[in-house]
Order: C-alpha cells, then sequence, then structure tokens
C-alpha cells in the first residue's frame, strides 16, 4: 500500500470520525433539550411488525404512512417544534476567511465555522480534539445593519449584528459632507430594527460659526425624526464626551464613508485602545480604506463598539419601489390625504406629499432624497 493510500486512509478516518462526533453532539444537546421540557418527549414509531391481524379488525381502516415525505419549508419567523435551542455563549469579534475572532469563556479564541456571521452574533462553540473550537449553533438575530454585497449586489451583505445603536458618520471636510447618504441609511436601520444615530465629525475644519450655524439649521431634519444628532471633532475632543454618554452601555456600530474618522472617532471613545488611522488623499479629499474588515470591542463600562469599512455607496437590496414610502415616516404621513391610495408621488395627480414640498411643511431635501432612491428602485 502506498503512502497516498495511507493519507487518504487516514483523511477518511478522521472526517468519519469527526461526523460522528457531531451526530453525538446533536443527540446529547436534544436529549437535554427534551429534559428540560424545550422539546416534546421522543414518540416511539410503530413498527410493522408490531401490527397484529387482531388490530386491524376493530378499524374501519388503517392509515398509511407513506415512506417518504416532502419537508415542510420553514417558517420566515419562530422555531420549528424539532429544532434544538442554542445555548449561545460566544460573541463573534471579527469574521475572517479562514474562521472567526470570538469571546469565550473569559477569553478570545479563534474557531472554524460552516455558517455564514457577521460581527456581534451570539453563537454556540464547542470544544473540538486537537483543533480549533467550532461553531455549532447561531442564536436568532435581534437586529442588523446590512446593505448589498458589492460582489453581489442582489444580496445582502451584514456588517453588524445584535446592534442597538448604529451611528452613520460623515465629515465637515476631507472628504465633503455628503448628507444624501443619511437616508440611505436611516432606511437600512429602519429595516433592520437599528435605531439610528448621526455624528457630523471634524468640525475643527469649520471655517465660520455662520458656517457651524447653518449646518446645525440644516439637521433639523433629521432631528424631527427622531435621530440623535451629534457634531464632533475626534482630533479636538468637542462634544466626545457627550457622545459616549449617549451611547454608555449599548452595542454600537459605525458606519460611513472612507475618511470621515469612524476609526479616529473609536479611539477617541476608548482611549485605552490603538486602531489603526489613515490620511485621506490628497488629489481628491477622499478617504482612504483604513480599516479592511468588521471587528467589536469592549469599553471598560461595558459598550461595545464595532468599526466597518468605508462604503463607497450604501445602497439597498431586496426593496421594491412600492414598498419605500414605508421607509420615509413624514412622507407616508403626509401621503395619507392622497387621492390614490398607491402614490408615488411623482407625478400622480392630487398628490398631499408634493403640495406639502410646495408649501415648505415637508423638507424639500428630504423629498428630493425619496425620489433619488425611487428612481434606484424603478
Amino acid at each position: 500500500m502506498s503512502n497516498d493510500d495511507k493519507d487518504a486512509m487516514r483523511r477518511r478516518y478522521y472526517e468519519g470520525a469527526a461526523r460522528e462526533q457531531v451526530h453525538r453532539e446533536n443527540r446529547d444537546r436534544k436529549e437535554k433539550a427534551r429534559k428540560r421540557g424545550e422539546l416534546p418527549p421522543r414518540e416511539r414509531k410503530t413498527r410493522r411488525r408490531d401490527w397484529e391481524a387482531a388490530d386491524d379488525e376493530d378499524l374501519p381502516e388503517r392509515e398509511v404512512i407513506p415512506r417518504r415525505r416532502v419537508a415542510e419549508p420553514r417558517r420566515p419567523s419562530g422555531r420549528a417544534e424539532d429544532e434544538v435551542p442554542v445555548e449561545a455563549d460566544a460573541l463573534v469579534l471579527s469574521v475572517d476567511r479562514d474562521g472567526i475572532r470570538a469571546a469565550w469563556r473569559g477569553r478570545t479564541v479563534k474557531a472554524r465555522t460552516t455558517i455564514p456571521l457577521a460581527v456581534g452574533d451570539e453563537v454556540e462553540l464547542a470544544e473540538d480534539l486537537g483543533a480549533l473550537p467550532r461553531v455549532v449553533g447561531l442564536a436568532p438575530r435581534r437586529s442588523v445593519l446590512a446593505r448589498p454585497d458589492p460582489s453581489h449586489p442582489e444580496q445582502e451583505k451584514i456588517l453588524a449584528a445584535n446592534v442597538d445603536l448604529a451611528i452613520c458618520v460623515l465629515s465637515l471636510r476631507r472628504p465633503a459632507l455628503r448628507l444624501g447618504l443619511v437616508d440611505r441609511f436611516l432606511v437600512a436601520c429602519t429595516r433592520g430594527s437599528v435605531t439610528p444615530a448621526l455624528v457630523i465629525n471634524k468640525i475643527d475644519l469649520c471655517e465660520s460659526a455662520a458656517e457651524l450655524e447653518q449646518l446645525d439649521a440644516e439637521l433639523d431634519r433629521f432631528r424631527e425624526l427622531g435621530v440623535a444628532v451629534f457634531m464632533t471633532s475626534a482630533t479636538s475632543g468637542e462634544q466626545v464626551a457627550a457622545l459616549r454618554q449617549a451611547i454608555a452601555g449599548q452595542t454600537c456600530v459605525l458606519a460611513g464613508h472612507s475618511g470621515v474618522g469612524k476609526s479616529s472617532l473609536l479611539n477617541a471613545l476608548d482611549p485605552q485602545g490603538e486602531h489603526l488611522t489613515g490620511r485621506v488623499r490628497e488629489g481628491d479629499g477622499k478617504g482612504r480604506h483604513t480599516t479592511v474588515r468588521s471587528s467589536l470591542v469592549e469599553l471598560s463600562d461595558g459598550t461595545r463598539l464595532i468599526d466597518t469599512p468605508g462604503v463607497r455607496a450604501f445602497g439597498l437590496a431586496r426593496l421594491v419601489a412600492s414598498d419605500l414610502r414605508f421607509y420615509f415616516p413624514d412622507i407616508l404621513s403626509a401621503g395619507a390625504a392622497c387621492q390614490f391610495n398607491d402614490c408615488l408621488h411623482r407625478v400622480e395627480p392630487h398628490c398631499a406629499v408634493r403640495d406639502q414640498v410646495e408649501s415648505g411643511q415637508l423638507s424639500p431635501q428630504r423629498y428630493e432624497s425619496y425620489l433619488r432612491l425611487l428612481e434606484d428602485l424603478d
């Protein structure tokens, strides 16, 4: 027998042993769940040889159980009756090509996974003799911040999971302020059940008090929607303490264009950390991708912060034009007075939304953002 044949036999042996270990662990977890009352008790199936002729005499017709059953599709929410509850004991800190980093049993470990995961996911890990721990279960996500995958626009890429607050970070200058991202960001937060907040960073680059007052007034349209707004400088520390107090004890994700200062802001919020920062390009004033993957850090007060790579665009996947108005609460409220229930507020006659824009009751900038998103979804 050649060495290649021996290696193949060893590989098949270890693969079979690994499958058997997975089977035993799943069986043990189900038994524990049944003892806790989380799963119904195991029912004994009647075998063909257990039937006797006398048993059929009193029955008008014996039910025939098919040998093969077509699996029913899983419900979009809830848990199937035979699904084993996940005992999450680890928190995903970062996701790499070869696995994940997770906080587990008071330490940070690397683990293997065959399940697509995101930073912030709560998972169940199991020890594997002679190898890295592996993920054996994923707890249901309470919230997500997602955007279309640049490589596959029809699919969503989850930036962070189980977050309480999503902070859209923009800069006053270098790169230039672009508020158009905010409306897309608010839609993504609403779809993912995340509370949004807005941070305008680098206000130390403001040239005059009048400019700052004008910007503050322009941000009122987001405050009217209940969005918390902060104007900070990671360099000078202005308003950083107020932001730290507002997010204390929560799990937060920082998102925004490259170069707006997300990592610098993270350094200001976490003075004991050392997070890599970078400069914007001198030629066009655009940011560079300093953060290459999402990662989670925990501050001394229990606040969890997730830094994400900069985005060039924040598109919206799996959203149809007719549903867009439901993610603009001000436009949805104004549209209740439209003549047509399916009014898209573009060219339809007797549109109450356009009337309120013309009268100044509704922000023209919000309406323009709505129209731009609507055009993208057509």
